[in-house]
C-alpha cells in the first residue's frame, strides 16, 4: 500500500458552527482514491487480481444481459475492489474475516425493482490467512464499449474525512435547505450539490445522491440498510471550486472503465441479518 499522503482540504466553511442543527449528522468516510498501478494479491486494490483461493471457483454470470450477444453464454466476472482491514477498518468485517472483495458481472442487468441497468455485484468476506494456495490466473472478460472492466489500480486510502448528507439523502430527518442554496453567493458554487458529501469511490460516511435518496430495506427482515460503499468515476463534483480535490505527492492516473455518467454505484447492507446480505443501486 502507497505511503498515504492524500489529504481532502478542509470545508470552506465551519458546517456544524453555521447550521447547528446539522452537526449530529455528521459521519467520516475513508475515500480510496484508485489511482492505476500493479498491486499484489496481498494489497488493497481495484481492478486487479485478488487473494482468490485456488480450489475455489471463479464465478460467473448466467443471467440475461441486455447488452450481450445472443451466443455469448456465461460471463467471467471481474475484479471491483479488494480491501484489507488493515487499509480500511472502517468496514464492518463479520468475525473472523479481514478481507473483502467485490465482484462483479460487467454486463448491463435490467432490474428495475431494485435498481436499473448496470453490473451485478457479488460480495465475499475472508480471512485472508486461511488463502494458502492463491488461483494462478483468472479469466478475462472483455469490456463493452469502455465498461465496468477497471484498468488494475492500487488505493490510497484516506480515512477520518468527514462528511454530511445532501439534500435529502437522510432518513428520518427534516432540514431547511433555502439557507444552505443562498450559499452560492458566497461561496461560487451551489452548496448544496458540493459541500458536504465526498464523492468518489469511498467506504462508509453518506452515500451522495444525486438523484431522488433511496434507502432500501433488507430482503430478510425489512429493515432499512445502511450504506457500505460508493464506487464513482469522479472525485470532484463539476462548479464546486475543487472542493473534494485532495493534496498529494503524485495524483497519478484516474483508471478507465468506471462509467456511471457522472454518478455512481452505492452498496448498501444489513448489519441486523448475520450474513450481511447487500443490496446495490446507481445513482446517476
Amino acid at each position: 500500500m502507497p505511503d498515504n499522503a492524500w489529504i481532502t482540504p478542509p470545508a470552506p466553511l465551519d458546517l456544524a458552527a453555521l447550521f447547528p442543527g446539522m452537526a449530529h449528522l455528521a459521519r467520516t468516510t475513508t475515500r480510496l482514491h484508485p489511482r492505476v498501478g500493479a498491486p499484489t494479491v496481498f494489497e488493497s486494490s481495484m481492478g486487479a487480481k485478488p487473494l482468490w483461493p485456488a480450489e475455489e471457483p471463479w464465478p460467473t454470470c448466467t443471467e440475461l444481459h441486455d447488452d450481450a450477444d445472443d451466443d455469448e453464454g456465461p460471463v467471467a466476472a471481474v475484479p471491483l475492489l479488494q480491501l484489507f482491514q488493515r487499509d480500511v477498518r472502517q468496514l464492518p468485517f463479520p468475525e473472523g474475516t479481514d478481507l473483502l472483495q467485490v465482484l462483479w458481472c460487467p454486463r448491463n442487468h435490467e432490474d428495475f425493482d431494485r435498481w436499473p441497468a448496470g453490473p451485478r455485484t457479488s460480495l465475499y468476506w475472508r480471512q485472508s490467512a486461511a488463502v494458502t494456495d492463491v488461483i494462478a490466473l483468472i479469466p478475462v472478460t472483455a469490456s463493452r464499449d469502455g465498461y465496468y472492466v477497471i484498468e488494475p489500480s492500487v488505493l490510497h486510502p484516506e480515512p477520518g474525512v468527514i462528511e454530511y448528507p445532501r439534500g435529502g439523502g437522510y432518513p428520518h430527518e427534516n432540514w431547511d435547505w433555502d439557507p444552505i442554496v443562498q450559499l452560492k453567493g458566497q461561496l461560487g458554487y451551489r452548496a448544496d450539490c458540493a459541500l458536504f458529501t465526498a464523492p468518489g469511490t469511498k467506504v462508509g460516511g453518506w452515500p451522495g445522491f444525486c438523484q431522488e435518496p433511496y434507502w432500501p430495506e433488507c430482503e430478510q427482515c425489512g429493515q432499512r440498510t445502511e450504506h457500505l460503499l460508493t464506487v464513482s468515476d469522479c472525485e470532484d463534483v463539476a462548479d464546486s471550486g475543487g472542493r473534494w480535490v485532495p493534496s498529494c505527492t503524485n495524483p497519478g492516473v484516474v483508471p478507465e472503465g468506471i462509467d456511471f455518467c457522472h454518478g455512481a454505484m452505492q452498496l448498501f447492507y444489513c448489519a441486523r441479518c448475520p450474513d450481511l446480505p447487500h443490496i446495490q443501486w446507481y445513482d446517476r
